[in-house]
């Protein structure tokens, strides 16, 4: 009776069915007999609130959060569950008021930027993974907030402060994610090392980025610092042909300041000296497709190692032999095709002949 009741109320009036949800939720057996009904409906605001509280109370996670997605606004009830971590953020991920939800819980927890950084930081209640989990997501990534707290983030890592770090990383790659049309001035007082959160997500971007920075240097031994140390962040396999020849540039800059800092040593230390920059152009040089260089003869140029122009060759033979194992393989599909439709042809051959045998056996009768 109590079930009926509780449908009907809320089928009708807000307030009837807060009490009916209420009075239910008083009485395990009667709430246990309703909450079928309601798990196939979308509560009101009210009624919502009342079944997360009564859900919660009774140990019933997945129906508390279930409710809370169908049923929840901006309202100051729902702000507090989530900034009590009564429910996790991870809920507002996709939610129709994430932003508002998300925006007045940063609130709760504090006033200014070195809040939100430090609760990236420390991922508090999953704030970094949900940053993570939104990725691209416009409502999220525009946050008044977050914005705010990136640029602070931006002088903080300047400083060295470990939190701006790694709060300012998640920042950077959920805005620039968000907004993946932002203007090249963004990235000017952007901390290289942060450009590694591009790696997988926009390739070619953190490329440019990186190269531009790079030739911000005038000095050839701080882009050879910033080359040795960065080298290995990023995608240089999707790098475009010219990407390619101003990252060659790069390197030739590099052998450069390595060739002089040999010449300043004699002996075993000036022999020691010249394979460890040999050995670091080569595997930097190892790392670019330089299939796409426009002009290979720059790989011959006396800043680099004799060994660039054998790693252009080694990557053309590679190129080929990979074009002949397709070709291989695909002529061998072609012929496997080929004798599957021999096959074909000779079964229908044999149908023919057999209806043929049928047919005349018929007329001689």
């Amino acid at each position: 009776e109590l079930s009926s009741l509780g449908i009907q109320a809320l089928s009708s009036d807000v307030a009837d069915a807060a009490a009916a949800v209420q009075d239910a939720g008083s009485n395990d057996c009667a709430f246990d007999q309703l909450l079928p009904y309601l798990r196939g409906m979308t509560p009101s605001t009210d009624v919502c609130c009342s079944l997360i509280d009564i859900c919660l109370a009774r140990g019933q996670r997945q129906d508390a959060e279930t409710f809370f997605s169908r049923g929840a606004n901006g309202s100051e009830v729902y702000v507090k569950l989530l900034a009590e971590n009564r429910i996790p953020l991870s809920i507002l991920r996709g939610h129709q008021h994430r932003a508002e939800l998300l925006g007045k819980v940063l609130g709760a927890w504090g006033s200014g930027e070195e809040v939100v950084i430090s609760a990236i930081a420390q991922d508090r209640q999953g704030l970094r993974r949900l940053l993570r989990a939104c990725e691209g997501d416009a409502e999220i990534g525009g946050l008044a907030e977050f914005s705010s707290a990136l640029l602070v983030a931006k002088q903080g890592a300047a400083a060295q402060e470990e939190s701006a770090e790694v709060a300012g990383r998640a920042l950077f790659r959920n805005f620039v994610a968000a907004n993946r049309s932002t203007p090249a001035s963004f990235f000017d007082d952007v901390p290289i090392s942060w450009l590694a959160e591009l790696r997988d997500l926009l390739p070619s971007l953190a490329i440019d980025v990186f190269m531009a920075k790079v030739r911000t240097e005038v000095d050839d031994s701080q882009a050879k610092a910033l080359a040795e140390r960065f080298w290995g962040d990023f995608h240089w396999r999707e790098a475009s042909p010219a990407q390619v020849e101003a990252a060659v540039g790069v390197l030739r800059r590099w052998g450069r300041v390595g060739a002089l800092e040999v010449a300043d040593l004699s002996g075993r230390a000036a022999e020691r000296k010249r394979m460890e920059n040999a050995e670091g152009l080569n595997a930097a040089l190892a790392n670019l497709p330089l299939i796409r260089l426009p002009n290979p003869d720059a790989l011959l140029a006396p800043e680099l190692p004799p060994q660039a122009a054998t790693l252009l060759a080694n990557a053309r033979l590679t190129a080929v032999e990979g074009a002949t194992a397709a070709l291989r393989e695909e002529l061998a599909q072609a012929r496997q095709e080929a004798r599957a439709a021999h096959r074909q042809a000779d079964d229908l051959a044999d149908q023919v002949r057999s209806l043929e045998r049928k047919l005349n056996s018929m007329s001689g009768r």
